[in-house]
């Protein structure tokens, strides 16, 4: 039976969060089994943020993909993205090619009329301009600020290991800015150098890295 993706949630200013998570559990598991998923599986081009995606709409604008406008989309990926999704800039590129093939297989699976000017919005400025978004620190939320702020001294905060190193450093971090507040200015510079003078990741521990945060996002939908 074809998921009804028209099936309305959202009644009397309720968030009703089990069929919600229903719903995204349905229409994503219909995305992976596409060929538009297939194509982006060998491109190794999957970095699973689609179920974001449907639930910060939800959750935000009230609205699933098949109410969803280019509007909505815009705000999803240009504003609510960089404010919480822990994904470096270079990450862009990923995501739009993945929001382009879930588009493609809504407007081919469902002829969903708003299809078409979402993926106009996917268009050859989008990877750009969500470069430009995710790395602008003035668009961090707390979390993720916390987040950024230790990857960019060098520890891997993908990893539950490298977490909990980055927020036992973190916490000794703040209390030597209360005792000693003109050391930990220098103490932060250290550490962004070191993090400098470290070769770029490599292709294959990018790999590894989206392969922990997809881990870590199925893991968390689980919840």
């Amino acid at each position: 039976m074809l998921f009804d993706i028209h099936k309305p949630l959202f009644q009397d200013d309720d968030y009703p969060e089990e069929e919600i998570e229903a719903y995204i559990a349905a229409l994503t598991a219909g995305f992976d089994a596409s060929p538009e998923a297939a194509a982006l599986d060998a491109d190794d081009a999957r970095i699973g943020l689609i179920d974001a995606t449907v639930r910060y709409g939800a959750s935000y604008q009230g609205v699933t993909p098949a109410t969803m406008t280019a509007a909505d989309l815009d705000e999803i990926l240009f504003s609510i993205f960089p404010r919480k999704v822990s994904c470096p800039p270079e990450d862009a590129v990923a995501i739009i090619t993945e929001q382009r093939a879930f588009w493609r297989f809504l407007k081919r699976e469902y002829q969903l009329p708003e299809a078409e000017r979402c993926l106009q919005l996917l268009g050859d400025e989008a990877v750009a301009r969500l470069e430009r978004e995710m790395g602008d620190p003035a668009n961090f939320g707390m979390a993720k600020g916390l987040f950024m702020m230790g990857e960019s001294m060098g520890f891997d905060v993908t990893s539950e290991e490298g977490l909990n190193e980055w927020m036992h450093t973190y916490n000794a971090m703040n209390a030597l800015a209360r005792e000693e507040p003109e050391l930990i200015s220098r103490v932060v510079e250290a550490l962004e150098a070191e993090s400098r003078s470290r070769l770029p990741a490599s292709k294959k521990k990018r790999k590894q890295r989206r392969k922990r945060q997809k881990a870590s996002r199925r893991k968390n939908r689980r919840r």
